[in-house]
């Protein structure tokens, strides 16, 4: 790994300072990836481009077609959203995998222990990879898979008590759309939102916000619409409105 600083100096990509401040950032146990994009200086994509090149790994194409919405599906959102991973598409029995980190391989891991698929990666920047994984799937996309999990188990848990009997009992959706309310509302902060609107329809709910005076929409996933009602009831608590 100092050899690839090394090189880069060599190249005039990166300087004396920025290098010590990656050189130390490894040395702290940041993996080489993460630390020439958190210290380096450099834009995301001319590291990527870099590390692309150097380890003869294919680049994402995020700016041509968008990924299969059925591939993408198919893989857990929370694990995705969780790693920034991005299934892309298939080829020859393996999935072709966006993530912006060369190193860690722990994500893919995860993906592959829930999935049984295997992988190979393009590098893509880590800002736009998120963006389009939110795009995609939709913002608490991860929030809204649990939900339906639970429902698909029919909302009930089963414990064991003291004497050792089985006892069932609801699992708490409440806490679920709190969070998904929270998801929303922290990301229309984040976007500098003056107000938001929350858009129930018969068949769907669209969400959007206001920024810079114009009304942006926020992805969400489809899957929410089943949900219009507990988060019409959450928002009412929150407005304090009867």
């Amino acid at each position: 790994m100092t050899d690839l600083i090394q090189t880069m100096i060599d190249q005039d990509i990166l300087g004396l300072t920025e290098s010590a401040a990656v050189r130390a950032a490894c040395a702290e146990g940041m993996p080489l990836d993460e630390a020439l994009l958190a210290r380096s200086g450099l834009a995301d994509d001319k590291v990527i481009e870099f590390l692309a090149q150097e380890f003869s790994v294919p680049l994402a194409d995020l700016d041509g077609d968008d990924p299969d919405m059925k591939l993408v599906t198919s893989f857990p959102a929370r694990i995705l959203l969780a790693h920034t991973l991005l299934p892309l598409y298939e080829q020859d029995g393996n999935v072709i995998l966006a993530t912006a980190k060369l190193f860690d391989t722990s994500g893919i891991d995860e993906l592959h222990l829930a999935s049984g698929r295997e992988f190979e990666i393009a590098l893509a920047p880590p800002t736009e990879l998120a963006r389009m994984i939110q795009r995609l799937l939709g913002l608490g996309a991860d929030t809204v898979e649990s939900m339906i999990q639970n429902e698909d188990g029919d909302d009930i848990q089963t414990l064991v008590d003291a004497d050792g009997q089985g006892v069932n009992i609801e699992v708490d959706e409440d806490a679920s759309i709190s969070r998904f309310v929270n998801q929303v509302l922290m990301d229309s902060l984040s976007r500098g939102a003056t107000d938001l609107h929350f858009e129930p329809f018969d068949d769907e709910l669209r969400v959007r916000a206001r920024v810079d005076g114009l009304l942006q929409e926020i992805p969400i996933p489809m899957e929410v619409r089943r949900y219009r009602s507990a988060i019409v009831s959450r928002l009412k608590i929150l407005s304090q409105l009867d």
